[in-house]
């Protein structure tokens, strides 16, 4: 038990340092590293989440497929809401680490990443 609680501190400690990097990104304008870091950094998060409730998180990049788990798991009514809401942010921002990294033509705008910041605050603050 004290490796999933060490590997769950890792992870979260990751997420919030991703959040962190994010956010500095995005003031200096690198838009698609923001992309990048906030798409990871939640990845991350949702899966220290999982291990807080003692699932081995699946090994996947989806963000929506790791927020359908928690709410199973939860029952978490934000976290359901959020997802309902926001899918579509949810699903271009768990596709940004491939488009921001292999796709040239996708260049990312202030308003994505706004609305990228939006939903990850709203998932770290959804009390899950």
């Amino acid at each position: 038990m004290s490796n999933t609680s060490n590997e769950e501190k890792v992870l979260l400690g990751r997420a919030l340092r991703k959040k962190e990097i994010a956010i500095q990104n995005f003031n200096l304008g690198y838009y698609d590293e923001t992309a990048i870091n906030l798409q990871v950094g939640l990845e991350l998060f949702l899966k220290s989440k999982l291990l807080t409730y003692g699932i081995d998180y699946p090994r996947t990049q989806s963000l929506v497929s790791l927020i359908g788990l928690l709410i199973k798991i939860t029952k978490n009514i934000t976290l359901k809401e959020i997802r309902k809401t926001d899918l579509q942010t949810l699903l271009n921002l768990e596709s940004a680490h491939i488009l921001a990294v292999y796709n040239t033509d996708k260049i990312y705008t202030k308003e994505e990443l706004l609305q990228f910041i939006n939903i990850c605050n709203k998932v770290y603050k959804s009390g899950v």
